[in-house]
């Protein structure tokens, strides 16, 4: 780095034949400064030196110069420094006798430090503490940057002055990066920055993955909870839509029932008044007529119980048709409700397990209210819990069997005083459903035989068993 030095540095005694003392001088630079001025020292050396080869002077051209008093700053070029490493500006002045030494920075204008060769002091007046931070002067004159960063790449001035004349030189201060690119791992702003390029990607990449998965997982959760509320909505509506059906199914059966309930009551009562008013005609001719009474009791007896076996097989075939149609509807109502509720697990992908539990939650009522249906319908028929027994010889059991044909109508009988009651109910559910009514005719003067029939009396207030 050595470009140039003092002129009285080799005096001419040291290099002369006749000193005592012998002296070899060896100067390879390629880097020297051709100005005469700054080629003062190589005078008593100039043989030994290539100052003719890289300059083109000759020693008479630099002795014979006139070095008053400059600054070589053109012919220097751009100095440079190491990052973050203290650097070292050089004032390449001349003159007679040796010139005063100030450094400014040039922009923004502040005074940084000055140096006096006569006394060898350094001059820190009217200088910044901020510019004490990042510079100071060192002895001989050159200006020291302790930690060059960007903001020190900079024109920097170079005033000189002595007794006679004042002289200024601009350098420039540029950083030097080409350490940044060498093969140091370590130390080389290249390969640093290629890793830190490498890890960031990396960083990146995973940053991403990572924000793919999560918001596929958010969205994978908001989507299931939308579908699972669809899956409830959907569900209890179906759920609602089945009760209400049910509902209306029962109410409709219970109805009709009643209807037919009702319509084979006025049947038989007005069977039984018409008998009643007919028997009571003809008891006037009983003593008269004796046998043509009898028979013709017992022709109005015949013919009251075939029309009410009539009534009652009409009323139970009306019945059974009503329990049909019911039974019907509810297949129907269930195999519609199971049927969308495959089709809804396929579509959105639900199990059977979630399903059930949803039906849980909304039929946590429901056995109350398929208990409260049956009693409407029992109460509709008229059907007691509890049937004792009928003339002290059956017995009944408190709750009857269920069948196939419990919806049948119980069949009335006359009795020998002329009063109509039900039938003795069955203790097995096996017996014929309606038969017949028989007649037996007495030889008493009253003449009436009772018919006997029996028939199943089912509850028709309670589903089939299955």
């Amino acid at each position: 780095m050595l470009r140039t030095l003092p002129a009285d540095f080799i005096t001419s005694s040291a290099s002369s034949s006749n000193s005592p003392h012998k002296m070899e001088f060896s100067f390879t630079t390629s880097r020297l400064l051709c100005h005469e001025c700054l080629l003062k020292w190589s005078l008593p050396v100039y043989l030994q030196t290539n100052i003719r080869k890289e300059c083109n002077m000759t020693r008479e051209e630099i002795a014979s110069a006139t070095c008053v008093l400059g600054v070589v700053a053109n012919d220097t070029g751009v100095q440079y420094g190491k990052y973050g490493k203290p650097t070292a500006l050089s004032c390449f002045s001349y003159g007679t006798p040796s010139p005063k030494i100030s450094w400014w920075r040039f922009r923004p204008s502040a005074l940084l430090g000055s140096y006096d060769p006569k006394t060898d002091k350094i001059s820190y007046t009217n200088v910044s503490d901020i510019m004490r931070e990042s510079y100071s002067i060192q002895s001989g004159g050159s200006l020291l940057i302790h930690s060059p960063n960007r903001s020190h790449v900079e024109r920097y001035v170079c005033v000189v002055e002595n007794n006679t004349a004042k002289e200024w030189g601009i350098y420039q201060f540029r950083l030097d990066y080409l350490d940044w690119y060498g093969y140091d791992v370590f130390h080389s702003v290249f390969w640093g920055g290629l890793a830190t390029s490498l890890i960031v990607c990396l960083i990146s990449f995973l940053l991403n993955i990572t924000w793919i998965l999560t918001r596929k997982s958010a969205l994978w959760w908001i989507q299931r909870a939308e579908r699972l509320s669809r899956v409830r909505k959907m569900v209890e509506a179906m759920e609602k839509y089945r009760v209400r059906q049910m509902e209306s199914l029962h109410q409709k059966y219970t109805n009709r029932v009643q209807i037919v309930r009702d319509n084979y009551h006025q049947q038989v009562e007005a069977l039984r008044v018409s008998y009643a008013a007919q028997q009571e005609k003809f008891q006037n001719y009983k003593a008269a007529q004796v046998d043509a009474v009898h028979s013709h009791l017992d022709a109005m007896r015949d013919g009251y119980n075939n029309q009410l076996g009539r009534v009652r097989e009409y009323g139970s075939k009306r019945a059974e048709q009503l329990w049909e149609s019911y039974e019907r509807q509810v297949n129907r109502m269930r195999t519609f409700s199971l049927q969308h509720r495959l089709k809804m697990m396929r579509q959105y992908k639900v199990k059977q397990r979630y399903v059930n539990k949803l039906l849980e939650s909304f039929q946590a009522s429901s056995p109350d209210v398929q208990l409260e249906n049956e009693e409407k319908v029992r109460a509709a028929l008229e059907l007691a819990d509890d049937i004792g027994t009928i003339d002290g010889s059956i017995d009944t059991p408190s709750r009857l069997s269920r069948s196939s044909s419990f919806h049948s109508l119980p069949e009335y009988v006359i009795d020998e005083q002329g009063n109509v009651r039900p039938g003795i109910i069955p203790t097995s559910s096996a017996a014929i459903r309606f038969p017949k009514p028989t007649t037996s005719s007495t030889s008493n003067g009253a003449g009436t035989s009772s018919p006997s029939s029996s028939g199943p009396h089912r509850s028709p207030g309670s589903p089939p068993q299955k």
